[in-house]
Parts: structure tokens; sequence; C-alpha cells
């Protein structure tokens, strides 16, 4: 039960609250949705496989499979601030971003291998992504012209780089903690994924609400 209200609660109430608002969702906003549908499926197979492996009793490794988090999580993300700026400039940023993510990540599988949690490729993830939602961020807050749907880019702006920045100390040093403090790592794990990413789907929520007409109207 602790499990499902640290992990579950608040990601599935951005997903009730995606699917309930989609049709008032721009583009950008469902490239979100999407992404949001892909991080509950990857805590649904995860979560599966370290079951699986506590009931055989083999050591619950899951890295394998969560080293797709680094490598298609951007994707979503880099897509969707694409599809904001929609600059020629800015679109061969990002796809330069990305192909950085690849090589970086083509890098730690050679000298780490498949069983080792990709965490430096991860962390330039998260400051490339930083660096790519921290204008579209200014953009929104000093706009003469608000739009109708600035302010649920604002929140999911600032729950993205609230997530992003504060994982980028922990994955620096991840490989480290985990073979010299690794209860501590499993620890820290529960204070990122339990503050900072709910408060990220958190904001998530409020931005998809926004969306609505009848929130539209109360405001």
């Amino acid at each position: 039960m602790h499990f499902f209200f640290r992990d579950w609660l608040i990601p599935l109430a951005a997903l009730v609250s995606g699917i309930v608002c989609y049709r008032y969702l721009q583009k950008i906003h469902r490239v979100f949705f999407w992404q949001l549908v892909f991080s509950l499926l990857v805590l649904l197979i995860s979560h599966g496989i370290t079951r699986w492996q506590k009931n055989q009793g083999i050591v619950q490794n899951n890295h394998f499979f969560m080293n797709i988090v680094p490598l298609l999580e951007p994707c979503f993300l880099i897509y969707a601030v694409r599809q904001y700026f929609q600059a020629p400039a800015f679109n061969k940023l990002s796809m330069l971003s990305y192909l950085i993510i690849l090589l970086s990540a083509t890098i730690e599988y050679y000298t780490v291998g498949f069983s080792v949690y990709l965490n430096r490729t991860d962390t330039l993830g998260c400051i490339l992504l930083s660096l790519l939602y921290i204008p579209l961020l200014y953009r929104e807050l000093t706009s003469s012209t608000p739009r109708p749907y600035g302010l649920s880019l604002v929140l999911i702006s600032i729950g993205l780089l609230i997530y992003t920045l504060c994982s980028v100390p922990y994955l620096s040093i991840f490989s480290y903690i985990s073979e010299h403090f690794f209860n501590e790592t499993d620890i820290l794990y529960k204070v990122i994924n339990g503050l900072a990413a709910n408060l990220r789907y958190l904001l998530l929520s409020i931005g998809f609400l926004s969306l609505s007409p009848k929130f539209r109207a109360s405001t």
C-alpha cells in the first residue's frame, strides 16, 4: 500500500486528468500525455520484474530494463519542446541534444554493459532537457500576450525542471553510491521519486486540468 501511494497515486491522477481533458490538449500536451503513459508502463513492468526476481530468490536488479528510460523518455520531451518552438535552429539544437544522448548511451553500454544503470547518460539527459525547457519557461513567463494554454505549459515546465535539476546530483554519483552505500541508494531513490517525481506529475495533472473549459471559465 505504501508503494502505491509513493509511486502510483499522483501519476495515475495525472493519467486520469489527461484522459478526461484529452480532447482539449494541444499537440505538445498530447506528447506529455503519452510520455506519462510510457513512464507508467515502465514502472509497472519494472515492478513486475523485481517481484518475480524476489519470488525466485534471486538478486533484484531491473537496471537492464530501466536503461530504456534515459533513451526513450528524452524522445518524448525533446519532441514536445520542438513542437513548441518550431524554429529550424531549435530543431537542429534538439536533434543534436538527442544525438549526444545516444552517443553517451552507446559509450556507456560499451564500457559498463547492459546490467548497470546508465546513470551518466541519464544525468546528461536531465541537463540537456533542463537547458531546452528553461527557454520555454522563460518565454511563457515573459510573454506580453499570454496564450490560453500558457499557464499549462508553465506548470508542466516547472514540474519537469524540478525533477531534472533534482535528479542531476543523485544520478551523477549513482554508481559510487550503489557500490559503497547500497542501502542509502534506495533511500535516495525514494526521496527523488517520492518528492520530485510526484511534484512533477502533480503539476502535469494540474496543467492538463487547466486546459478544460470549466477551469478557464472559473479563472
